[in-house]
């Protein structure tokens, strides 16, 4: 009986601690706890030297763990120091109040600290150029910056992250090289995030450190906008909206992705959204992508559950999936190409449950290598070639197709097998 009641016992108290254990999973580790004691500084106020920061030739924050609120305009720099390892790694609060620091703010020693950055409802701030390894930015203001991002960094007491939530980001770069995204980038709440090229560079390089796991997430209503000043101006090589090399895009909830690709006088244009990963959009989320090589490419899959989006391209893919396209539960695709595929992938296309989508061609407007399936969705296709094309088989099920082709090519077209059930069939001979 005694090893009875103790068995119970140890039971009741694992029961009561799941729920604390669920909290704490449940809980969102990217808005950190900030401090109560704050400093106040006018930036652009006299020389002073004390225990808190300096005011000279530059300013130097002296003290992590407290909130420094940032008022005034300078064109000095702005100095933190992160700890030397194996110290602890250091995190400075910034509070932006109407501030203006034409010199920017320099963290030395990167990898030893982490900033947070609130940005004062409804303020105007300026930045002349913002890094940090962990950067969280937070609060309904704007930042207009030249350079803003995360640090490339791969030590493991401080790997590359970034966090924005609610703030208005206006990036206008112009010089040297662009701004970078390294690591888990997220960006949440009402988060508008805006950069424009304005150099023979990409709008935003995203995952340039090896050694690292990188993605980007959007969620709630944030957007991002990767643009270019004169995308039709033709560049001397690749100027892409959004190059992502290794990190897996994911949109969710109501998010709102653009970018441009730029025109080339060389052998390679821009893409609009570049990954060697994978593209999602969910629920109400959706991507704007123009360019003049494939206006959304991805070396992964790309998967459209819900969302939307719209893909234009002037000589390569509208939407190009090497692993696969799936487009589904009532997804709203537009994919268009002057010079090349509408949709295209190596792998398979699934197109079902409710998804419509419209694609047009100069080559096969929907082309899937090892098979296309269409169910129970609405597709239109039309171009210069065959419009729905497979190597493989083409399966239609429960669908209404509308399938355009010019006079002798075909409008649907399997080398394997073609199975059409249940389905309202319009298309060339």
């Amino acid at each position: 009986m005694r090893k009875l009641i103790s068995t119970i016992l140890a039971l009741c108290m694992v029961l009561c601690l799941l729920p604390v254990t669920a909290a704490a999973d449940d809980a969102d580790p990217a808005e950190p706890t900030v401090p109560t004691e704050t400093v106040k500084l006018d930036v652009g106020g006299e020389d002073a030297d004390n225990s808190e920061y300096y005011v000279g030739k530059d300013i130097r924050l002296r003290k992590d763990g407290v909130v420094y609120e940032l008022t005034g305009t300078t064109d000095k720099e702005l100095q933190m120091w992160g700890s030397n390892s194996p110290d602890p790694v250091k995190t400075f609060y910034l509070r932006l109040n109407g501030a203006t620091i034409n010199g920017g703010i320099t963290i030395w020693n990167p990898s030893g600290a982490k900033l947070v950055v609130e940005v004062v409802d409804g303020t105007d701030n300026t930045v002349s150029r913002l890094y940090a390894v962990d950067l969280t930015i937070t609060g309904a203001g704007t930042i207009r910056s030249g350079d803003l991002g995360s640090t490339q960094s791969k030590e493991a007491r401080n790997l590359s992250k970034l966090y924005i939530k609610d703030t208005k980001i206006v990036v206008d770069y112009t010089s040297g090289n662009p701004s970078e995204w390294n690591g888990a980038c997220v960006l949440d709440g009402s988060a508008d995030v805006t950069y424009t090229s304005f150099t023979e560079y990409a709008a935003l390089k995203l995952a340039q450190t090896s050694g690292v796991s990188h993605s980007l997430t959007m969620k709630g209503n944030a957007k991002l906008r990767c643009l270019q000043a004169n995308a039709s101006d033709p560049a001397a090589s690749a100027v892409d909206g959004l190059a992502a090399h290794g990190a897996p895009i994911t949109l969710q909830d109501n998010a709102y992705l653009e970018a441009v690709g730029r025109a080339t006088t060389g052998l390679y244009a821009g893409y609009g959204v570049i990954t060697q990963s994978s593209i999602t959009v969910e629920e109400n989320a959706t991507i704007k992508a123009t360019a003049y090589d494939a206006a959304l490419s991805a070396e992964g899959n790309v998967k459209v559950d819900g969302g939307k989006i719209i893909a234009k391209s002037v000589y390569g893919c509208g939407i190009y999936g090497k692993d696969g396209v799936d487009i589904r539960n009532g997804a709203e695709v537009t994919a268009k190409s002057t010079n090349s595929n509408g949709i295209y992938t190596k792998s398979a296309i699934n197109i079902s449950d409710g998804a419509t989508v419209e694609a047009e061609g100069h080559y096969p407007a929907i082309f899937g290598s090892t098979g296309v399936t269409i169910t129970n969705s609405t597709v239109k296709a039309s171009g210069d070639d065959v419009a729905i094309y497979s190597p493989a088989d083409v399966t239609i099920r429960d669908s209404v197709i509308k399938a355009t082709s010019p006079d002798n090519f075909d409008g649907i077209l399997a080398r394997g097998t073609a199975t059409i059930t249940g389905s309202w069939i319009e298309t060339s001979t």
